[in-house]
């Protein structure tokens, strides 16, 4: 039989008032299948815009290097969320990056992580 061992949803990130480029805690995916990440934004004031990057690196010596999605992780608005959803990352850790080109929000990024099998 197998199992699906996970993590409790965990707080990586809270930024209140954010205005210069925030990242989070990275997260150890090692035996880790999925990786999910909330992203959620509130507060926002001066028209908030900004990206998001998903960073992950193999050794904690190594460059941090973004993901590319094939489309920008844009923030917008003076409220929003996003979710990311990484399946079988080939890495041993993980982090998310907002860079952001005007305005303020608060900044909360959440993650839960799940092994599928024994």
């Amino acid at each position: 039989m197998s199992t699906k061992l996970y993590s409790a949803p965990y707080q990586v990130l809270y930024q209140p008032a954010t205005v210069a480029t925030a990242t989070s805690a990275s997260t150890k995916v090692f035996e880790r299948d999925n990786i999910g990440y909330t992203i959620v934004w509130a507060n926002g004031s001066g028209t908030p815009t900004g990206q998001f990057f998903v960073q992950v690196q193999n050794a904690i010596t190594d460059p941090w290097d973004s993901l590319n999605f094939g489309a920008v992780i844009s923030l917008s608005n003076n409220s929003g969320s996003h979710s990311i959803n990484l399946n079988q990352l080939p890495y041993g850790f993980v982090r998310v990056q907002y860079v952001p080109t005007a305005g303020q929000v608060d900044l909360t990024v959440t993650v839960v992580t799940k092994k599928i099998g024994g």
